[in-house]
């Protein structure tokens, strides 16, 4: 990894992360609780809350906790018909 570019460390490690984060929120799971994982958040603003040294990288976050209420079967996604796609991009998947 001594041979990574800054781009392709960063590829590295979000993916190590999202593995990480994928196995936590099953446990978590298991043991009771909801999960949330969360990006799109503001790197600094999360330093200046967490006290992190600005050397370190924040991929993701995640809450763990109970719901608050019921779950919703339907969050209000796409229809499938509009994000996956057979063969091509564009050509609907034929079930």
């Amino acid at each position: 990894m001594s041979s990574f570019s800054s781009g392709q460390m960063q590829g590295w490690l979000n993916k190590q992360v999202m593995l990480a984060f994928t196995h936590m929120m099953l446990m978590a799971e298991v043991m009771g609780y909801d999960t949330a994982p969360m990006e799109g958040f503001e790197q600094d603003k999360v330093h200046e809350v967490l006290r992190l040294p600005l050397s370190y990288w924040v991929v993701a976050l995640l809450a763990i906790g109970h719901a608050n209420g019921p779950d919703k079967f339907d969050g209000g996604r796409f229809d499938m018909g509009h994000t996956v796609f057979g063969e091509e991009y564009g050509k609907p998947l034929k079930l």
